[in-house]
């Protein structure tokens, strides 16, 4: 559960859209957007769709969130709950392509996801 959610994540930042994915100038635009470590709001999760915040974000008071980190130079982290709340650190690679998100991590495991939508300090996307 805890991996297929960073694979989910981390896909779903890769799309790099405001709407559905698909490549083209669009994805460009919104690439620099992608690059920052995301936590899920899972309060606004809907209609199949997982939701994620810049960390940056007010997020109401949780036990724990998980949450993920995606750099521009190929890298990533997932950062699944631990126990205490905390977060544990999964190191990996992620790669993009026709709005669909890879993670690849350090262990074997690897997870796609459709990025649905992307903006600044906003990511929803959906398990493939």
């Amino acid at each position: 559960m805890k991996n297929l959610f960073l694979v989910v994540l981390l896909l779903a930042s890769l799309s790099l859209t405001a709407g559905r994915c698909g490549g083209g100038g669009k994805d460009q635009q919104n690439m620099q957007y992608l690059f920052t470590t995301w936590k899920h709001s899972y309060e606004e999760d809907k209609d199949g769709l997982t939701v994620f915040r810049d960390e940056t974000f007010s997020f109401p008071p949780s036990r724990g969130r998980r949450g993920f980190t995606i750099s521009s130079d190929g890298t990533f982290i997932d950062r699944p709950i631990a126990a205490a709340d905390g977060n544990e650190a999964r190191k990996g690679r992620w790669r993009y392509k026709d709005g669909e998100l890879e993670m690849l991590l350090d262990d074997g495991q690897s997870y796609k996801v459709e990025v649905v939508e992307m903006e600044k300090g906003l990511l929803k996307i959906k398990k493939k």
